[in-house]
C-alpha cells in the first residue's frame, strides 16, 4: 500500500548513523542515513500539515563555547555534524518541521569524564533541550 493511505498525525525521523567515528570512516553512508533519509521524509510530507520530528545533535556546533541556544550559528567539525545540519535544513523547510538537538545521551566522552548530558542530568539534575520549530 501507498504511505498516503495510512492516516498520519505525526512523523519522526529516527534513522541515522550515530557514531561520529563511523561517519568519518564512511562519509557516503553518513550522507545517506543522516541527510538523504531526512530529505526524502521532508519531500514526502512537504504538502501536508503533518509535524515531522527530527532528532539532531549538539555535534552541529564546534563545541568550543558549550551551552548553545537554538539561535546560534552551527559550525560542525565532523561528518556526523555536517550531515545533521544538512538534514535540519530540510526538515525546517516543512510547514511543521521540528528539530530536537540533544547532547550525547549516555556514556563517557573518551577522556574518562561523563558527557554533558550525563553531567547535567545525573549530577546537576538540570537538562536543557534545544527545539527548533518552524
Amino acid at each position: 500500500r501507498d504511505l498516503h493511505s495510512f492516516p498520519t498525525r505525526r512523523s519522526s525521523d529516527l534513522i541515522g548513523l550515530t557514531s561520529s567515528s563511523a561517519c568519518e570512516k564512511n562519509p557516503s553512508k553518513a550522507l545517506l542515513l543522516n541527510y538523504k533519509v531526512a530529505k526524502n521524509i521532508s519531500e514526502y510530507f512537504k504538502k501536508t500539515r503533518v509535524p515531522v520530528i527530527f532528532i539532531s545533535s549538539s555535534y552541529v556546533f564546534n563545541g568550543l563555547k558549550g551551552n548553545y541556544s537554538e539561535e546560534e550559528e552551527t559550525n560542525p567539525l565532523n561528518e556526523y555534524g555536517k550531515t545533521k545540519v544538512m538534514a535540519e535544513k530540510e526538515i525546517l523547510k516543512l510547514n511543521r518541521g521540528i528539530v530536537i538537538r540533544v547532547d550525547i545521551l549516555y556514556g563517557f566522552n573518551g577522556m574518562n569524564k561523563p558527557n554533558e548530558y550525563s553531567k547535567r542530568f545525573y549530577l546537576e539534575r538540570k537538562l536543557r533541550l534545544n527545539f527548533l520549530i518552524k
